[in-house]
């Protein structure tokens, strides 16, 4: 799945040279070189690590895991600094595994089906994964456990379980939050702050521009 400036968008099973009528497609839209390029410009963050976990997201945001949508939260960077923020749920499912990578295109679908966990997934930043299924301590917070409820905010009425506990997270660690959404977002934290937001489309396209975006994504 590439990345790019502006629409993504997944049409590698999809034949378009007998395409005579307009055709509707799932794309991202968001700038996702204007936060990478933020991103590179902060000493230690592991830049590559982030853009594959991106890659991973956009395909679950665009196809959903066995088609269904689904919500994930990655956290990638500071391993002993989220850890003492966190509380295992379950059984780390990772735990005395040292080679499993999301850098590794053979172990997509394995971070693909661990985001059917309640909590997060932990990932160094040399791209291997330390954990799943834990809970984020948020100080401060009120009502229930944060990472307890993993129910996503409907756009416009307020922030999620997910988007407090990446931006409480990443405030007090050296750690790189990304979070997709059930409805299909994917937004980015950094140093507490959300940096960037991708948002999923459905767009009505002509022949002529479905064929110039998929040769664009090639």
């Amino acid at each position: 799945m590439p990345l790019m400036n502006g629409p993504v968008i997944h049409l590698r099973e999809k034949n378009f040279r007998d395409i005579e009528n307009d055709i509707f497609v799932v794309v991202m839209e968001g700038d996702v070189d204007r936060m990478l390029d933020d991103l590179r410009s902060i000493r230690g963050v592991p830049v590559k690590v982030i853009e594959r976990a991106l890659d991973i997201l956009i395909a679950l945001s665009l196809k959903g895991y066995e088609g269904r949508p689904t919500g994930a939260l990655y956290l990638i960077g500071d391993v002993e600094g989220v850890r003492r923020n966190t509380s295992q749920m379950i059984i780390n499912p990772f735990k005395g595994w040292d080679r499993v990578s999301i850098m590794d295109p053979k172990q997509e679908l394995t971070f693909q089906a661990f985001t059917q966990l309640d909590g997060a997934i932990l990932i160094d930043s040399r791209g291997h994964a330390r954990s799943a299924g834990f809970m984020i301590h948020v100080k401060g917070s009120k009502g229930p456990d944060p990472m307890e409820n993993t129910n996503d905010p409907i756009p416009g009425k307020g922030r999620g379980t997910r988007w407090r506990a990446a931006k409480y997270i990443t405030s007090v660690t050296s750690t790189t939050a990304l979070i997709l959404s059930h409805h299909g977002d994917i937004s980015l934290f950094h140093r507490g702050k959300e940096i960037g937001r991708m948002q999923r489309r459905i767009l009505r396209l002509s022949s002529e521009r479905a064929r110039e975006l998929f040769r664009r994504s090639c």
